[in-house]
């Protein structure tokens, strides 16, 4: 496409959204205010992408082989060195550091002063006052300028990033964000931010990281190889990102090179991802991340070697580490050169995938966020009006009812609600009876899984001991390994559990819609049964694992750290790790699943469904009054939730061909 006819596709997508956001707004879908901001970021043409994901999944590492070509961003090996890093389009290198406010460094402070001892137990609090403790000892050394540093800004040269990102950085213990302008035209009109992460322990970052995720465009989520889509990563994706309308989002799998090391092939290694992402989709298909999810594969890539074939050889061969790594890559991928490990480390891949969303996809993605939104907004829109009318249409049955026939009705509802409650007794024993049984073999199969796993990993450490600088990813990769076959054993015990309980509980809707089509067949009930059935198979039986069961990575990394060299203390925490996966907590988790699943049946189809049929019905025999005034009442909010039901339809059908123009 020449210049021409692209610059005039640019003005016609703007053209179109602006036709489909006013059409919006005529609809009072959003607000002038909406439109405005909407409108706003189109014209302003800047795109936010964001970078991402837990800590190890190696961040840093991919910008600064995305960018930099050298080690410029340094990791944030612990929660104290991790800030938020804004990189974007300057005509020179430059860098603006944010410090902490009076108030922020007064809230740290206090939590450093508390004594550890007495949150045994609190992971989260301990994690916080940990970081607070490091981050006022670190900032001992501008202990006479805090008063004029906290609450400001500081413009400085790129040349000392280092001091602000760096561990060991004079003003590291008091930053909270960093700004960094860079002479690279694909920055232009681009924001890249590389975000500390979630469940941050330091709350004001951790609420800088969400601010940015509401203006975020694009997402680029890494995942750590070894331990690809886990509990957390989930939560990321679908939790803390869907709610934001995001436009585009990238997964990658980042340090693919060490599964290679141990036998995996590229093929298997995304199709595990995948099937991950496809089964979380599936347990959120109401949401547009998980449409996001399913538009493109996971990409396996290796930053670290992405980063050593643009840099220097002499900086490599100078480094103990990076010189260990750089020749281990060579071995394991059989190649002898950078070009070669550039390709290997599937940077190119990568590259023109963000190339695509920055450039050929820049208008497409600011234009489909707030498309997402605005549909959101119509679809919530028409679910309300929907279940105001099953309402006020089963309260406008009973009103119409004829008083002589008000006492029969209520009868025929009663025996309903009894037939129901007798059906729920017996779901329940039922359930109860098949739970007790399945757990117990569940616990019997994992027991001696953990068992037997820890004996084969306790002999690979005797076989494989030696000095070595990637041993704590290469046993952090055999435990996520482990954790990865533990989770397939507990799912074949778990979806037969699954597929028992789905089998119980369609038996009992079968047997409430034989109920209440015998005895209330004036009720509008159809729609209601529908959804609670698709509900239940949606929503309901979802027993989580990861929580229950599974210690934290970070202890773990903690524990390789702190041994490093000492096998027999490795081998003494690594009795330590497993003999943390508390089963006992996974039995207390189930039965508490079971009780919740239970109260939720009873509250659908009992106390939410035909006991306020029942209530309704009482409330007329004993004030008959006011009937008529009741049915015009009634019969005035149906009409007019028809004529909006009709015109939201209508309306959604038009912004659909709106939007199919784009």
């Amino acid at each position: 496409m020449n210049e021409h006819n692209f610059l005039k596709d640019i003005q016609d997508k703007r053209m179109n959204f602006k036709k489909y956001a006013q059409k919006a707004l005529h609809n009072q879908w959003i607000t002038k205010e909406q439109f405005d901001e909407f409108i706003f970021k189109i014209e302003n043409d800047k795109l936010v992408i964001g970078v991402i994901g837990q800590m190890k999944a190696g961040k840093s590492t991919f910008l600064n082989a995305l960018i930099f070509k050298d080690e410029v961003l340094p990791a944030a090996t612990t929660p104290m060195t991790a800030s938020l890093s804004v990189l974007t389009y300057g005509e020179e290198k430059k860098l603006e550091a944010e410090f902490y406010t009076s108030q922020e460094w007064a809230e740290l402070k206090q939590s450093a002063s508390l004594d550890e001892s007495s949150y045994e137990g609190d992971n989260n609090q301990l994690s916080k006052i940990k970081v607070a403790k490091e981050i006022i000892a670190k900032s001992v050394i501008i202990e006479n300028e805090l008063p004029l540093l906290l609450g400001t800004k500081k413009n400085d040269v790129f040349e000392n990033l280092i001091e602000y990102v760096g561990a060991d950085g004079k003003y590291i213990a008091i930053t909270k964000s960093v700004r960094i302008e860079y002479p690279m035209e694909d920055l232009k009109g681009v924001e890249i931010v590389d975000t500390p992460g979630f469940n941050d322990p330091v709350v004001s970052r951790e609420e800088r990281t969400k601010d940015f995720l509401k203006k975020a465009d694009v997402v680029i989520m890494l995942l750590y190889a070894g331990r690809a889509f886990d509990a957390t990563d989930k939560d990321i994706i679908f939790n803390k990102v869907r709610s934001v309308g995001v436009g585009k989002l990238l997964v990658g799998v980042n340090k693919y090179d060490i599964n290679y090391a141990q036998g995996e092939t590229e093929t298997e290694m995304v199709a595990n991802v995948k099937e991950q992402l496809l089964k979380a989709c599936e347990e959120h298909s109401n949401n547009s991340i998980a449409t996001l999810v399913k538009d493109q594969d996971p990409l396996l890539i290796s930053a670290n070697m992405a980063l050593m074939s643009k840099m220097d050889l002499a900086k490599i061969g100078q480094d103990k580490d990076l010189d260990f790594y750089y020749k281990k890559a060579l071995d394991n991928f059989e190649i002898s050169t950078q070009a070669q490990m550039y390709e290997k480390s599937l940077m190119p891949v990568f590259e023109e995938a963000i190339h695509e969303i920055i450039t050929k996809s820049k208008e497409e993605i600011l234009i489909q966020k707030p498309i997402n939104l605005i549909k959101q907004i119509g679809e919530d829109l028409l679910e309300k009006l929907i279940k105001n009318k099953t309402q006020f249409t089963n309260e406008l049955v009973i009103l119409n009812k004829p008083d002589t026939d008000l006492d029969e009705l209520l009868n025929k509802t009663k025996k309903a609600k009894k037939r129901i409650d007798r059906k729920l007794n017996i779901l329940e024993i039922e359930i109860d009876e098949l739970v007790e049984k399945e757990i117990e073999n569940l616990i019997d199969e994992l027991e001696e899984f953990l068992v037997i796993n820890k004996r084969e990993i306790k002999s690979a450490i005797d076989e494989k001991w030696a000095y070595n600088p990637n041993l704590v990813d290469e046993f952090d990769h055999k435990l996520n390994l482990f954790k990865i076959k533990l989770k397939i054993k507990f799912n074949e015990r778990n979806n037969k559990l699954k597929a028992n309980l789905q089998r119980e509980i369609n038996y009992f809707i079968q047997e409430i819609e034989d109920a209440v089509e015998e005895n209330l067949e004036d009720f509008d009930y159809n729609d209601y049964l529908k959804h609670f059935k698709i509900y239940f198979q949606k929503k309901i039986i979802d027993i989580s694992y990861d929580d229950l069961i599974i210690p934290s990575d970070k202890d773990v990394n903690n524990w390789f750290q702190e041994m490093f060299f000492i096998k027999e203390s490795i081998k003494r925490l690594l009795d330590d790790y497993f003999e943390s996966f508390n089963l006992d907590i996974l039995r207390q988790g189930i039965i508490e699943f079971i009780v919740n699943l239970k109260f939720n049946i009873k509250k659908k189809f009992s106390d939410d469904f035909i006991e306020i049929i029942v209530e309704k019905i009482e409330k007329l025999v004993q004030n008959k009054d006011n009937k008529e005034l009741q049915i015009k009442d009634l019969e005035a909010k149906l009409e007019a939730i028809n004529i909006n039901e009709n015109n939201i339809k209508m309306q959604i059908e038009e912004m659909k061909v709106l939007e199919s123009i784009f």
